[in-house]
């Protein structure tokens, strides 16, 4: 092995899992680290290519091969972690019931495909569903969201919005809540946008967590328009002062708002912010401007072929792919809408035997799909299917723009379908790993409903 070139070396390690086996295979010498290193560094850059041209697979894994068995549910909150190369999924309202709710965190082992339930132990959280979920070094963050009464297992009872911090310890296993007076601390929310903001220069004393956006306990459907956040070294509060707030035409609902971190070389941070009604986006820049002070900055979204058409009464899941904002939606463009066809062929890709988990590639007849409806034809409510719609926000900085990509097929110039078939996932949860995307969603089998995960990967 070592003495084959290094491009064949490279093509052999492409084979094996950028989880837990890089790692493993850069022990063995200096050149194997060093070439994997490489490799480890070029490969969220492949994926934003593989993305942005629509050279993707879709891959499902299969329910019957797992040992653990998630109940049914939506409103789900996951986020990826590195130190463990693991995707965690808490809580979420049960699928059957509005009434009844999860507390239970579940770990999804990204190299080996397997669902496991870790060592909880604390001050575990009340069964909760739409709130912020992120991951920090070795550390889990919950906050707010809606919180259902833990009367029994299932904390049947009447949902509240909150406004409580819990905190994971994935070393220990232990739950904290930290606690706060009003004051000091966002108010009570539902929905609330957030994300993690690290600096450069490995300073984790300025490392932060800013939660915007969601609805407010206080008055009915009111939105909230305030801008928190946390030090994840101290776990304080801070509310931020923003200047030159758009007036309240420009945003539709910030519950549904969409919110990403951007690194520009004009400011040290600077955010996204996606309002939506469910016909149009607009778009504004959010960058810190002072101490504690963040002023907006209108960004023009260029008109393009198309641009996202989504249900509100179901959630976007949104994944930040390099200079790409991925979102997943279950209603196509009011514009340009494709004409949907089943999946025509499943196929057993791999099987591990150390697992046994099966993963089957999500194989499309080309000819099939890639039909589609005429320009300005209107919606139907049963259109099925889930679409990728991709935001370039390369140019930002440069043309204070951004631009919805045009996902058409290279021969027949239509817009592309993402994924089509028997089994439509809605209410998707979506988290990026290390070059895919993983999504989790309930979906139906005829009367039956289940918990199904889908892996997105580029086309090689």
């Amino acid at each position: 092995m070592d003495e084959l070139p290094e491009e064949i070396l490279e093509i052999i390690f492409s084979n094996v899992s950028p989880y837990k086996e890089y790692d493993t295979l850069s022990a063995v010498c200096k050149k194997w680290k060093r070439i994997l290193n490489g490799m480890n560094k070029q490969l969220p850059i492949n994926f934003e290519n593989y993305v942005a041209s629509g050279a993707i697979e879709w891959f499902k894994v299969e329910e019957c091969s797992q040992s653990v068995v998630i109940a049914p549910r939506i409103a789900q909150v996951a986020c990826y972690n590195d130190y463990t190369k693991s995707m965690f999924v808490f809580g979420g309202r049960s699928f059957s019931s509005s009434s009844s709710g999860f507390n239970d965190l579940i770990q999804l082992d990204l190299n080996s495909l397997t669902w496991m339930r870790p060592v909880v132990k604390g001050a575990v959280p009340p069964p909760k569903f739409n709130s912020v979920f992120e991951s920090y070094k070795t550390y889990l963050i919950l906050f707010g969201g809606s919180s259902l009464p833990p009367n029994n297992t299932l904390g049947r009872g009447s949902a509240k919005y909150t406004n409580d911090l819990y905190v994971y310890n994935i070393k220990s296993g232990t739950w904290t809540v930290k606690s706060f007076l009003p004051a000091n601390c966002p108010p009570e929310m539902y929905l609330p946008q957030s994300c993690i903001l690290m600096d450069d220069d490995d300073d984790s004393s300025m490392d932060t967590m800013v939660v915007y956006g969601g609805q407010k306990m206080a008055l009915l459907n009111q939105t909230n328009k305030e801008l928190w956040c946390l030090n994840l070294e101290t776990w304080v509060w801070q509310k931020q002062t923003l200047v030159g707030e758009p007036s309240p035409d420009s945003f539709f609902e910030t519950s549904k708002s969409v919110i990403c971190h951007l690194r520009l070389t004009a400011y040290s941070m600077a955010l996204m912010i996606l309002p939506h009604s469910p016909y149009t986006f607009c778009a504004w820049l959010l960058f810190r401007s002072g101490w504690k002070e963040w002023t907006w900055k209108k960004i023009e979204i260029l008109s393009g072929q198309y641009s996202p058409f989504f249900n509100l009464h179901q959630s976007i899941a949104q994944v930040q792919v390099g200079n790409k904002l991925v979102l997943f939606g279950n209603m196509c463009s009011e514009e340009y809408k494709p004409q949907l066809h089943k999946v025509s062929e499943l196929r057993i890709l791999k099987t591990s035997a150390t697992t046994n988990v099966k993963t089957v590639r999500m194989k499309k007849n080309i000819l099939n799909v890639m039909n589609s409806c005429s320009p300005g034809t209107s919606v139907h409510a049963n259109t099925k299917g889930l679409y990728i719609f991709l935001l370039d926000l390369q140019n930002i900085e440069t043309e204070n723009a951004v631009k919805w990509i045009n996902q058409l097929d290279p021969i027949e110039q239509k817009l592309r379908p993402s994924f089509v078939g028997k089994e439509i996932p809605s209410n998707v949860t979506a988290v990026l790993g290390k070059g895919e995307i993983i999504l989790h969603s309930a979906v139906k089998h005829g009367k039956k409903v289940c918990m199904s995960l889908y892996i997105v990967r580029g086309y090689k």
